[in-house]
């Protein structure tokens, strides 16, 4: 390997590394600026990262059947004759990289966001303990 290699897979590498870390920064970064408590602010981290991820595997699970149809079905409609609907397919399917990309884009901002000026009051009832009973402990 030559040094310009070298130099394009680690760029590679560390916009990749950059991409998939972009929901913790959006969400600390939203955290730190509305002056949450510390101890709301990692639920608040780790919720956003959840929940942005979350909708980045959601849109993947809802393309996986067109990525599949670009593998098993194009190519037999493509021996059957049909080569427009197997190209069709296939030209579609070369879309959900980028559709599973920007979606999760798109949520590592909006969950943030949308979730910042409810968070404190979230955070708040769940650690409030407003059972009417103590847990019972050693019952038995």
């Amino acid at each position: 390997m030559d040094t310009s290699t070298v130099v394009i897979a680690l760029l590679g590498t560390a916009v990749l590394l950059m991409a998939v870390a972009l929901p913790v920064w959006t969400a600390w970064i939203v955290a730190w600026q509305s002056g949450m408590e510390h101890s709301a602010r990692r639920s608040f981290l780790l919720t956003c990262l959840l929940l942005s991820y979350g909708v980045l595997t959601l849109t993947g699970s809802l393309l996986l059947p067109l990525e599949m149809a670009a593998v098993f079905v194009a190519p037999q409609l493509l021996e059957e004759g049909h080569k427009k609907s197997a190209t069709a397919i296939w030209i579609a399917s070369q879309w959900v990289p980028a559709a599973c990309f920007v979606a999760g884009f798109i949520a590592s901002f909006v969950v943030p966001l949308s979730l910042r000026s409810k968070w404190q009051a979230i955070a708040s009832a769940l650690n409030s303990n407003t059972s009417p009973e103590p847990p019972l402990r050693g019952a038995g």
